[in-house]
């Protein structure tokens, strides 16, 4: 129930910041490296619409909630310089996560496993303006992403157990 309420605590700090997105880490340490798959960067057509979870008042900005499982469909994170959306996504293991660059520029998206900042990160990757990256997550626990056009900015994705 703590566990709970520090995470719901965090989102709406962060959506009232606007800048940040930070979620609780689990305090157990996993015996081995979690594991993700990477596919290499591809040009994608734009995303249009919202999600199932709804458009956010502010643009094409899905609302989410912690603990609420995304299906794959939504599991898009979409970003310029200006913005990332979501911040915050639960998934199943084995989800595969689309990040897509729609800032005028290259950016870096880096992926880590739990809440230290200088963890090895399990992906990173160079993204061309109009360019996708799939990272598919398979181990329950809390990965951090970080946009590089977008420094102060840290989001969540949330892997449940399966």
């Amino acid at each position: 129930m703590n566990r709970l309420l520090n995470r719901l605590v965090a989102v709406v700090v962060s959506m009232a910041v606007g800048l940040l997105v930070a979620g609780c880490a689990s305090s157990e340490t996993p015996d081995a490296a979690p594991s993700i798959t990477t596919t290499s960067a591809v040009a994608e057509p734009p995303i249009g619409g919202g999600s199932a979870s709804g458009p956010n008042p502010a643009g094409d900005c899905p609302m989410t909630t912690p603990g609420v499982l995304l299906a794959e469909a939504e599991a898009i994170v979409k970003f310029a310089a200006d913005r990332v959306c979501p911040g915050y996504l639960t998934l199943a293991p084995g989800t595969e996560v689309r990040f897509r660059n729609e800032a005028a520029v290259a950016a870096n998206v880096t992926v880590t496993f739990g809440d230290e900042p200088d963890t090895e990160p399990l992906f990173r990757e160079a993204l061309e303006s109009g360019q996708v990256a799939f990272v598919e997550v398979n181990e329950p626990g809390f990965y951090q992403y970080r946009i590089s056009v977008i420094p102060s900015f840290v989001g969540t994705l949330e892997v449940l157990e399966g």
